[in-house]
Parts: structure tokens; C-alpha cells; sequence
């Protein structure tokens, strides 16, 4: 900000205002205006601001200040007045400038500056003269936080809605309520488990002793509850998640969800007590967890937050209202900017017998700097899950300076070209290993709802208890590769499953292990690969087959392409089949998602077309359609990845350049198109779904409704690659 300034000091002289980025901050641009030189004429002042922020050509909203309140000591009420007849009084001429934002610092004028706005704006409006359709002037007026409503309410987080309540949660009547405890489901310890215990007497705890090894495992557990308004009681050790309160709340939602005819669940303010966490952090810890489970939830449809202390249901409402409107993640700084490791300087001194030779000089040496110094932004919804460890790891490896933008999913490194590129590799990883969490984590969740495997004591066999969700797909993966042996952790020590005789060992204890299909489906699971794929070592993630010349699967490929290249003395030379098992993986977990959230009988998958260059072949086979390239040939629809209906459009050159042999090469694709809508060159993401909260997104979007011919993605696991075509144009 310091060299901008400085580099704008005479065009401040000149104009009175310039505007300057504004990297660090949560808006683009900052304005700066000197009102001595417009003689503290502060309609001016306004005026002047709000054109030169329309002439940015990008921005579509200003905040400004109550100016000259301060040093200049305006009354309020009549700088109030002033602005709202330079409101009325602006003509935006490129049209971008709609939302103009008076923010007011001092509670104390809030009142006046609010009232006087008001006032002028009903008088201005009374005005015919004034009051045309350009410059009518609409006021909004709207408290700042300290008035902002905190109580009781109702907030819509994807599937389910929350709700926050003060009262005791052993007098709910929700099909569940959450109960904070100990590893060892000892209810004498803790106020609500104390009441919970004198309600349910016996049965309650003779279901807790049997379930402690459960608890042990999970860390959550259920039980049913005769003596309480609820159906049952969700039993849940912060310890055993590393008090992670996120974790803990997830656990209870998914724990609720297999209950199957529950559809309500009740939790207490979590870890206030003894974790002494204030009301405003928890807050922000379950507001997440809503967040994230709410759009995939099924059974659970209402949430409660019952909150014992009064005094403590204001902050924690206010708190998970603003993370409602946040996206439900604002433990972490939106925008995280970290300066260069190197420090220092060097001074370079130029000498010579002519001024024209130093100027020479400088302007190579400025040029090969500029060269050698680049920035590379990249764009990727995973971003936002970036951890701040992983980008202060970023920090201290590469000399090179960043900038992450957590609200708009963008990394910006600035530096030396090959610290950059390195930087770039490393971040690319990150994403794809965050990615490959994620599609582990719900391919693990989608596989517990169709096939669950469990445990039981030889003397007990209808007290079974399940293996934890990624447990149960490692056993799974064992048991489909026809493995004899399987080992997975088990209550802090692994079990052995030997398949032949369905029995597991763990430290010294022999179990009865069984596998149970919830849905009745036959063999079939989300780890099969396709049944055209050729067979690789279970060691290989990706391999590359030619498909036979002649066969059906080459004369279906070459249909497609034919049908639609319009270009009948085109010729495919060759047709590839890309064999990529987790790429494809994260893809089928993607296919599932749009299966289960979008309305029966929405075609979810289309076979398009993409078109590549030889460079460019290898990283796609490997790693997939990577967004953070887009813009490279054009954005008209959004920034994402393009996918052609027609072989035509993208056999065109811009996107599939011929090489020496004048061949050229075309992707057959998978792609999951879902739900869409019209798409613009300004989207980054797909836009929400009308109607919908905001969380719920639209699959894609399209150049035209009525009859799309191109389809752009935001989510790299929503395409596959599956053929590689190299024809003769």
C-alpha cells in the first residue's frame, strides 16, 4: 500500500482522489480522497468517490465513511444530508455501481445519521423534480451489530433447520438428545448424565455397561430412553475426539441418521462446562458441522441448540446467525497473505560517462526482472479447505510471497519463477490429497448405507456393534480382492479378520465378525471399476489401453465422433481408453452425491466432448480436467472447464492443436452435467440453486437452456476422461 501511495502522490495533487488495490483487506480497491481539496465541499467529496469507483469498471459496491465527523467536525446530521443528496445526484455511466454502504464506527451517532438518512431520502423522494427514474434515491437502513436480534430462532443449514432455545434437554421431546460424557459411560459424573441416569434408572444403565467397548470404538453410542420425552439418548465422549468439537457434532448428526426413525435431535452447549469454551467459539464449531451435514442429511430434519444458562443463548444465536451467513466457516481468516522468507536488500550502482547508458541500464535490468519475477494465481474450490499449518508450510519452503483468498477459493504466489512453479506443484498436491480425503471419506459413508460389517463376542451374538465407517470400507476392499487377511484399527490396538472362518483377533480376544448387505444388493459396490477396463496390478493407479480397431467398443467411440465432427473426410486413427482407478473412484462418489441430491429422473451424466493438445495429454490422463487452467482459450459461460455436445466445436484448432503430423486429439468425456443453468463469464463457481439457501449449488452451467451444446464444470471430480481419440481432420 506504501509504494502505491507513493507512486500516486501527484495524481492525488491533481485529481484530490485515487484508488489503489487493496491486498490485506477484505474489498478490492480502497479510495483515498483529501477533502481540503475540493475545499471540504463534501457533496463533492462524494460525488467524486462515487465516480471513481464506477469507473473501475469492476466494482459494484462502495462503503463509505460518515466523512468529516472527525478533524473536519461536520455536524451528523447534516453530512447525513449531504451524502443522500449526492446519492440522488449520481448518474453511474458504465452502469456498475448499484450498492452504496454509510458505515457508521460510534454507536452513539448511529441514531442520528440513520434517522437524517431516512428524512432526506422520504423529502428527496416527495420531490418530483428530483425523483425521476435514473436518480430516485431508495434508502435501506440497517442496524450495525450491537443491535443486531440474538435469541431464540431458526436458521436452514442445507436439509435440516436449527433451532436455539434456553431450557434443560432432558425435558425435550426430539427423537434424540445429546448427552456430553466419558469413555467409560460412567452417568455419575456430569449434570445432565446425573439426570439422565435418574430418569432412566437401570435400564439405562445396564444398556450403557454393555456398550462401553462401542463407546470405546467410536467414541459415540445410542440408547434408548424410557423415562425421557425423547425416543433416545446419543451418548458422546469429547475425548475420544481429541475434543474437536466439530467432530463431535458430526458424529452425533451421522450416529442420529442410522437411526433410521429419527428424525429430530437435541443438542447442549458443548464444551462450556468444563472445556470452559465460550459460547461464541462453540458456536462457530457447530454452525460448521451444520454446514457440512446438512446438505447430504436424509432422515434428520430438525436441529435444536438448547442452551441451560440464559445469559449465554445471545451470543451463541448471534454467532451461528453470522456463520449461517458465511458459509459456516469463520474460524479461519478469509484471506491469509504471507511475505517473502528472504530479507535485505541490495544496492546496485551504476556508473558511466553517459546518462543515456545508466537509463539503458536500469530499463534492461527492470525488464529482466520482470521476467524472472511472475505471479501465478489459481482457482479452486478446495482451497477453501486449505489449513493454516499447510500454507505456513507453503511459507517456509518456497521463497515466495502468497496471498489466499478463503471466501473466493483463490491462491495468488508471487516470486521467482522457479520458486513459483515449485510453490504451484505443492499446492496442486495439497488440493488433490484434500480432494482424495474427501472422496475416501464419502465414498466410506456412501458404503455404510448398502454394506455394513460388524462385531460380536462368541457368547453374544445379538449384541453385534459396527465397524466405523472407514473400518468397514477397509474391510470391504479386503473382502471383494478375495484377501485372506484383513487388518484395521480397533479400540486402540488392530484387529486380524480371517474371512474363511469370519473370526477377528485383537490383543488376545477372539470375536464372531459378519457382513451385512442393508439394501439387499447383490455384489455390486461403489469400489467396482468399469467392466470394459483391462486388468492391472493392484499396485497401478493408472494405465492406458488401445482399443482394438474393428471391435464394438472402438466402432461406438467412433460413431460418436463421426455422428457429430461434422467433417466427412476426418478419420480417427486411434482410439485410447484411460484407466485411472482413483480418478475414476472420485468420480463415481461424485456420480452417487448427484444421484441421492438431485430429483428423480434429472439425467445426471452426458458423454461430451474436450478438446487437447499433445502437452497437455499427459497431466489429464493423470490427474484429470484441472479448472485452474481456464481462460486459457476462452470464459465466455464462467470460469471453469469447457465440454462440448458437438465433436466439431472442439475439434476446432483453438482447442485441439494439430502436431507435426498435422494429427489432432479430442477427450471423450464423462461428465456429470446434473441440474444447470445459464452460465456468465464472471462465475467462478456454479451459482446457487433458485429457491434453494444458498448452500445447494447447480451442477454446471450452460451457454443456452432451452438447448445447450456446451456445459462448463467447477468440481475437477465431475468429469472423466474415458477415451482419448487421435484422428486425421
Amino acid at each position: 500500500m506504501t509504494s502505491q501511495c507513493k507512486m500516486k502522490v501527484y495524481e492525488m495533487r491533481q485529481n484530490g482522489v485515487v484508488s489503489t488495490t487493496a491486498k490485506g483487506l477484505k474489498c478490492n480497491y480502497v479510495l483515498h480522497v483529501a477533502g481540503d481539496h475540493f475545499g471540504n465541499d463534501w457533496k463533492k467529496v462524494v460525488l467524486t468517490c462515487l465516480r471513481e469507483a464506477d469507473e473501475l469498471g469492476d466494482a459494484r459496491s462502495i462503503a463509505l465513511p460518515v466523512l468529516g465527523t472527525g478533524s473536519g467536525h461536520v455536524n451528523p446530521q447534516e453530512i447525513s444530508e449531504i451524502m443522500v443528496h449526492a446519492f440522488a445526484e449520481f448518474e453511474p455511466q458504465a452502469s456498475n455501481l448499484t450498492d452504496v454502504r454509510v458505515v457508521v464506527f460510534q454507536k452513539s451517532m448511529f441514531l442520528t445519521v440513520s434517522s437524517q438518512m431516512k428524512e432526506s431520502v422520504k423529502s428527496l423522494n416527495q420531490q418530483s423534480t428530483i425523483r425521476t427514474p435514473k436518480t430516485g434515491v431508495r434508502g435501506i437502513v440497517s442496524e450495525g451489530p450491537w443491535s443486531a436480534s440474538a435469541g431464540s430462532g431458526s436458521i436452514q443449514f442445507g436439509n435440516i433447520t436449527v433451532q436455539m432455545k434456553q431450557g434443560d434437554i432432558t425435558k425435550e421431546d426430539t427423537d434424540c438428545i445429546v448427552n456430553s460424557t466419558n469413555m467409560e459411560l460412567d452417568l455419575k459424573k456430569g449434570a445432565v448424565s446425573s439426570a439422565i441416569r435418574k430418569a432412566c434408572g437401570k435400564d439405562m444403565e445396564s444398556q450403557c455397561a454393555k456398550k462401553v467397548d462401542d463407546m470405546r470404538q467410536h467414541g459415540v453410542i445410542s440408547t434408548t430412553s424410557r423415562g425421557l420425552k425423547c425416543k433416545y439418548v446419543l451418548h458422546v465422549a469429547g475425548h475420544h475426539f481429541g475434543n474437536d468439537w466439530k467432530k463431535v457434532v458430526l458424529s452425533c448428526l451421522e450416529e442420529a441418521e442410522k437411526l433410521r426413525d429419527a428424525q429430530s435431535v437435541a443438542f447442549p452447549l458443548l464444551g462450556t462446562g468444563i472445556g470452559n469454551i465460550q459460547p461464541e467459539d462453540i458456536a462457530k464449531l457447530m454452525s460448521q458441522a451444520f454446514a457440512e451435514f446438512g446438505p447430504q442429511a436424509v432422515n434428520i430434519s430438525d436441529v435444536r441448540v438448547v442452551v441451560f444458562q440464559e445469559a449465554m443463548l445471545k451470543p451463541f444465536a448471534a454467532m451461528v446467525k453470522h456463520s449461517a451467513g458465511t458459509g459456516g466457516i469463520p474460524q479461519e481468516q478469509s484471506i491469509i497473505t504471507r511475505g517473502t522468507t528472504s530479507t535485505g536488500r541490495v544496492d546496485l550502482f551504476f556508473f558511466s560517462d553517459q546518462s543515456d547508458n545508466i537509463a539503458n541500464g536500469i530499463r534492461n535490468l527492470e525488464a529482466l526482472c520482470k521476467e524472472e519475477w511472475i505471479t501465478e494465481t489459481s482457482q479452486d474450490q478446495v482451497i477453501t479447505k486449505l489449513t493454516d499449518h499447510q500454507i505456513d508450510s507453503l511459507h517456509k519452503r518456497f521463497d515466495v510471497e502468497l496471498r489466499v483468498d478463503r471466501d473466493k477459493g483463490a491462491i495468488e504466489l508471487t516470486g521467482l519463477r522457479g520458486e513459483v512453479g515449485h510453490a504451484t506443484g505443492k499446492v496442486i498436491q495439497y488440493l488433490r490429497d484434500i480432494e482424495k480425503e474427501e472422496s475416501e471419506t464419502e465414498k466410506a459413508t456412501l458404503l455404510s448405507r448398502t454394506i455394513q460389517w460388524a462385531y460380536f463376542e462368541k457368547d453374544s451374538p445379538s449384541d453385534k456393534k459396527d465397524f466405523g465407517k472407514k473400518e468397514n470400507a477397509a474391510i470391504e476392499k479386503a473382502f471383494t480382492d478375495n484377501k485372506k487377511l484383513c487388518k484395521v484399527p480397533f479400540m486402540k490396538t488392530k484387529i486380524e479378520i480371517d474371512f474363511s472362518s469370519l473370526e477377528g483377533t485383537a490383543a488376545k480376544k477372539t470375536y464372531n465378525v459378519m457382513r451385512r448387505d442393508l439394501l439387499q444388493e447383490a455384489k455390486q459396490s461403489i469400489f467396482d471399476l468399469p467392466p470394459s477396463w483391462q486388468n492391472m496390478a493392484d499396485e497401478v493407479n493408472i494405465e492406458c489401453f488401445p482399443v482394438a480397431a474393428g471391435g464394438e467398443e472402438f466402432k461406438t467411440v467412433e460413431q460418436r465422433f463421426m455422428s457429430t465432427i461434422n467433417n466427412s473426410k476426418a478419420k480417427v486413427l486411434k482410439v485410447t481408453r484411460i484407466q485411472n482407478r482413483s480418478l475414476y473412484q472420485q468420480y463415481a462418489a461424485k456420480r452417487k452425491q448427484l444421484e441421492k441430491q438431485n430429483p428423480q429422473g434429472t439425467q445426471n451424466e452426458a458423454w461430451l466432448w474436450h478438446g487437447t493438445s499433445t502437452d497437455a495429454i499427459g497431466s489429464i490422463n493423470a490427474h484429470g480436467f484441472n479448472r485452474s487452467y481456464c481462460g486459457k482459450n476462452a470464459t465466455y459461460y464462467g470460469q471453469g472447464v469447457y465440454f462440448a455436445v458437438n465433436a466439431k466445436y472442439s475439434a476446432r484448432d483453438a482447442y485441439s492443436r494439430p502436431d507435426a503430423q498435422g494429427q489432432k486429439y479430442l477427450y471423450l468425456v464423462r461428465v456429470l452435467t446434473g441440474v444447470y443453468t445459464l452460465g456468465d463469464p464472471k462465475m467462478r463457481v456454479a451459482p446457487s440453486k433458485t429457491g434453494s439457501t444458498g448452500t445447494e449449488l447447480y451442477d454446471s452451467v450452460v451457454n443456452d437452456i432451452n438447448n445447450p451444446v456446451m456445459y462448463v464444470v467447477f468440481n475437477d471430480t465431475q468429469a472423466y476422461p474415458d477415451y482419448l481419440v487421435t484422428f486425421q481432420p
